[in-house]
């Protein structure tokens, strides 16, 4: 669990953080002086949706759900690599994984993915895209772009052949006499691409010379390693080349599956609304989808999810209101086609901690023109209000016309009249 310690000072060094489960601790780490963020390792104790909270000098409630499903994981390579190899050797230790491996061995000996395997697997390695063919590159292509996957692309050399089209842009070899950072991993024989668009995450390098790339494609993402020999420097850092590898696998899990559920929070209140995105990826999409979900909240009968087409090809949204205190278990599923489920867990009172609480505060205040200041700002609270707060001029209706006291003039005008009239002997 990665914990952010923000508004946090020099005096909490040294402070515990806990994770707790219910009543049992089930992590905790302890904040060295001038650290804003830390690892902390937490062991679940039983599968299902579960509420942590996260206490320091504050409390945070976040729910995570603990799965045994496994990620599925094709690893392809056209000719035989030391990258893809040790790549490969790390995820296949990793339980949480379910790796396939095909390696093409010869002309003779083929062993390419096909679409079913690829429609199947939420990550694709390729080690060695120099050697792709053709036919390679096209159904690839449409893996990451038609259904959304994660591909990660392991070169050994500079780019070259039908392989050269996936990746972005231009890549440059360069050597080292001694290994350097490329972000988690250590190498000395490096790729250098382009400079890092709008839309690229850099893991490695700089945005001018990124080495380690992951890029949007299509309806999905490819991440680039330019770090070609890094399976040599795999033991150094406490083995952060496995670690980095196996997380790429599960945040490929949580995003690229055939089909996934998100949403807006997977931990609420009573009557709190939760808005959820059901996307269903896959190689070859029909021209009708058919999406069904459905609510188990506790006790209570299967609630129906009404899902609406999002205009995004194979998503639609949804969203439920949450009941009583306790576990609701969201179910989708299409005709003949994958499922996932996703847990919300409603509790009658959540910590969300003060520094988001008073972000959000801010946010709100700002957006409808107000101002928001710190304690030691105090002093400025009364110029802000004499500045913010001015007369405002309010539309009247006014009829001077309709007077009563246009009367009196009224009255004086005859009189005038009338003696006038008088005076030249008139009636």
């Amino acid at each position: 669990m990665h914990v952010d310690l923000e508004g946090a000072d020099n005096r909490q060094a040294g402070a515990e953080v806990t994770i707790r489960d219910g009543a049992a601790i089930v992590g905790s780490a302890s904040v060295p002086s001038g650290v804003r963020r830390i690892d902390i390792p937490w062991w679940p104790i039983a599968e299902g949706p579960r509420l942590l909270s996260v206490t320091a000098a504050d409390a945070v409630d976040v729910a995570v759900n603990v799965s045994a499903d496994r990620v599925p994981v094709l690893v392809f390579e056209p000719r035989p690599s030391w990258t893809s190899a040790f790549v490969r050797r790390a995820l296949e230790d990793d339980p949480r994984l379910d790796v396939d491996s095909r390696v093409r061995r010869g002309p003779t000996i083929a062993s390419a993915p096909d679409r079913r395997s690829l429609d199947r697997a939420a990550l694709v390695v390729v080690g060695a895209p120099d050697a792709l063919t053709s036919s390679d590159v096209a159904l690839l292509n449409q893996y990451v772009r038609v259904r959304g996957g994660t591909l990660v692309l392991l070169p050994d050399r500079a780019p070259s052949g039908p392989g050269a089209a996936l990746l972005a842009g231009t890549w440059r070899e360069q050597l080292r006499s001694t290994p350097e950072a490329v972000g988690p991993l250590q190498a000395s024989e490096r790729l250098i691409g382009d400079p890092a668009r709008q839309l690229d995450t850099v893991l490695g390098g700089s945005n001018q010379a990124p080495e380690l790339l992951m890029t949007p494609t299509g309806t999905g993402r490819t991440l680039i390693s330019g770090a070609m020999d890094a399976w040599r420097y795999r033991a150094q850092d406490d083995a952060a080349f496995d670690r980095f590898w196996r997380s790429i696998a599960a945040d490929a899990g949580r995003h690229s599956a055939s089909m996934t559920i998100e949403l807006s929070a997977p931990v609420a209140t009573p009557a709190e609304r939760i808005h959820l995105v059901v996307r269903w990826r896959s190689m070859d999409p029909p021209a009708t989808a058919t999406v069904r979900a459905v609510a188990r909240c506790g006790s209570d009968d299967v609630r129906p999810i009404r899902l609406w087409p999002t205009g995004e090809p194979g998503a639609f949204s949804g969203s439920l209101a949450a009941g009583a205190p306790g576990t609701c278990v969201i179910e989708a599923a299409s005709d003949d086609g994958p499922s996932a489920s996703a847990a919300v867990i409603v509790a009658r009172q959540l910590h969300r901690g003060a520094v988001a609480t008073l972000a959000d505060v801010d946010r709100l205040v700002k957006s409808t023109g107000g101002n928001s200041v710190t304690a030691e700002e105090a002093g400025q609270l009364a110029r802000s209000l004499t500045t913010a707060i001015l007369p405002r001029p309010l539309p009247t209706t006014v009829r001077p016309m309709q007077s009563p006291w246009w009367m009196l003039p009224f009255a004086a005008a005859l009189g005038g009249e009338w003696w006038l009239r008088r005076r030249n002997g008139l009636r």
